[in-house]
């Protein structure tokens, strides 16, 4: 039987961190009995101009290390034009067969209201241009903290889905409501049994400005367990080491979390480095780290 919210409400409430951890560690191993946890290279290219001509360096520059997952990022109040994109995306797909696009489901959206067209109808022309999925993190992931925010991310998800896209999911803790990111879980949750459509969901820590009002490491591994178990119908929880650093990584991937999150190549050696410092740390907590695109398909190499 599934998790309820006034549960996942107690088991966040409790002081038991290990019991909680354990039983989320548990669901991992029994949707992932391989022991495997997939990171991405994942480039996140920010598109600034609004016809083909010029967006066509800012992507090429995007794709020359090879990055396994680009994703589409631009100011909502300045999209680029879906033309654009549809002359662009089938070319770069062209040249790098093995690279996976996939836009802001807020970005879609903004890109069909500067098209005066509909959600649905902007999706399948940049489906059939070779968009590979939809995520949720844009530009400002915190805008997903709202309510109405976030019921139109999942709107954007669920015409995806329609179209047989899987998508990547995001939901925002610790914005001063406590127990708002369950309701946004809650959510995630219905959208799943509705379309089956989400291939993983990423617990995103909120900042305040100030680090002694930031989430604690403690909350997050709880949001990641309570996330694990919530959700046992999505095959991937995401974890991440951009606000929370490798060692917690290393303690959320015992907590449910089975995928490392991203790596960002913006510079090639450094990437090297990092990438090898994460699949140092997943291989010291036990697991097989492979790297993923952004549909979470892993690469043989490993």
């Amino acid at each position: 039987m599934a998790l309820t919210r006034n549960q996942a409400a107690d088991l966040f409430r409790s002081g038991d961190l290990l019991g909680l951890g354990m039983e989320a560690d548990a669901l991992r191993a029994q949707l992932h009995p391989d022991n495997i946890v997939t990171y991405s290279l994942d480039r996140a290219v920010t598109l600034d101009a609004p016809d083909a001509a010029a967006l066509e360096p800012q992507l090429s520059r995007a794709v020359f290390s090879g990055a396994g997952a680009v994703r589409l990022l631009f100011p909502e109040s300045n999209p680029p034009a879906i033309d654009a994109l549809e002359h662009l995306l089938p070319a770069l797909r062209q040249a790098h067969p093995s690279l996976a696009f996939t836009l802001p489901a807020s970005g879609l959206a903004a890109i069909a209201r500067a098209a005066g067209i509909s959600l649905d109808e902007a999706l399948n022309r940049l489906h059939r241009a070779d968009l590979d999925s939809l995520c949720s993190v844009g530009l400002d992931p915190h805008a997903l903290a709202t309510p109405e925010t976030f019921t139109a991310s999942l709107e954007a998800h669920r015409a995806a889905h329609r179209l047989g896209l899987r998508t990547t999911a995001a939901f925002i803790f610790g914005r001063g409501d406590t127990f708002a990111w369950l309701d946004q879980l809650e959510q995630l949750r219905a959208l799943q049994e509705e379309t089956g459509g989400l291939t993983a969901v990423l617990p995103l820590s909120a900042h305040h400005g100030r680090v002694a009002d930031d989430p604690t490491a403690v909350a997050y591994l709880k949001v990641v367990s309570v996330a694990r178990l919530l959700l046992d119908t999505v095959d991937t929880i995401q974890g991440t080491f951009a606000a929370q650093g490798l060692k917690v990584l290393q303690m959320a991937l015992r907590c449910g979390a089975n995928d490392a999150g991203s790596i960002h190549p913006e510079e090639a050696t450094a990437a090297a480095t990092r990438e090898q410092e994460l699949r140092r740390i997943l291989r010291d907590a036990g697991f097989t780290p492979i790297q993923r695109d952004a549909l979470y398909r892993a690469s043989l190499l490993h």
